[in-house]
């Protein structure tokens, strides 16, 4: 299943360890493709903004939103050390609702 994140809630407030740790369990926990969801023309510039943050560590693609990609999507503002729990654990319960994990 794919896991599709605006380009947008990479942009500060966001913080790159808590983005980090999102991908990490989506990627490989819970086996999600992780995609990030940008303008055609704005690609490179998240790539390079990402890419010496640790931040396309656990992203698969960027795509764009003409692609029409399915999956889970979350709206979210911002991905910071206060609310990554909350973002993993509604991932979690959304995506293996029968299994249980520590939090």
């Amino acid at each position: 299943m794919n896991f599709l994140i605006s380009a947008e809630v990479v942009n500060p407030p966001t913080e790159s360890l808590p983005f980090r740790d999102v991908t990490s369990v989506a990627k490989c926990e819970l086996l999600m493709t992780v995609l990030i969801e940008a303008k055609e023309d704005e690609k490179d510039m998240y790539w390079k903004f990402m890419r010496p943050r640790g931040m396309m560590d656990y992203v698969n693609y960027i795509i764009t939103p003409e692609e029409k990609e399915r999956g889970f999507r979350m709206e979210l503002v911002e991905i910071t050390i206060l609310n990554e729990r909350a973002i993993i654990s509604t991932l979690r319960k959304h995506i293996c609702p029968s299994q249980r994990f520590l939090i």
